[in-house]
C-alpha cells in the first residue's frame, strides 16, 4: 500500500514538472520577440545609473526629477543622432535617384543594350524561367 502512494506521489511530481516545462516553453515563446529589447533596456539602465546618481545630488535628493531629467538626456542623445543619421541616408538616397534617373531613361528608349546587359550576367538563362 505505501509503495502505490509512493508512486502516486512521483507521477505528481512528474506530472508538475512536465506541466511546469510546457508553461515554460509557452512563456518563453510568447516573449521571445522581446528579449532583446529586456535587454538592451537593461543595458540603458546600468549605463544611464551613474547618470542618475550624480542628477539626484545635483537636485539635492529630488529622484523624480532626476529621473525625468535622466530620461531626457538619454532620449536627447540617442535620437537626435539618429535623426540626424536619417536625414544624411535621405539625401544620399535622393542624390542617388537623381543620378541614376538619367541612365535608366537612356536604358529605356534603347531596350536592346538592357537586353545586352542581361545576358552578360552568368547564368541568366537559367534564371530566366524565376
Amino acid at each position: 500500500m505505501t509503495e502505490s502512494v509512493h508512486d502516486q506521489q512521483k507521477v505528481a511530481k512528474l506530472f508538475l514538472l512536465a506541466l511546469a516545462l510546457v508553461i515554460s516553453f509557452i512563456f518563453y515563446s510568447m516573449i521571445k520577440g522581446f528579449l532583446a529589447a529586456v535587454f538592451f533596456a537593461a543595458v540603458f539602465g546600468g549605463l544611464a545609473y551613474p547618470l542618475f546618481q550624480r542628477l539626484t545630488r545635483w537636485f539635492r535628493g529630488r529622484r523624480s526629477v532626476a529621473s525625468v531629467t535622466t530620461v531626457l538626456l538619454v532620449f536627447l542623445l540617442i535620437i537626435l543622432p539618429l535623426i540626424g543619421l536619417v536625414g544624411i541616408i535621405t539625401a544620399e538616397a535622393l542624390q542617388v535617384s537623381q543620378d541614376v534617373r538619367p541612365w535608366l531613361e537612356r536604358q529605356m528608349t534603347q531596350p536592346d543594350v538592357l537586353d545586352r546587359l542581361l545576358e552578360s550576367i552568368p547564368l541568366v538563362d537559367q534564371l530566366a524561367p524565376y
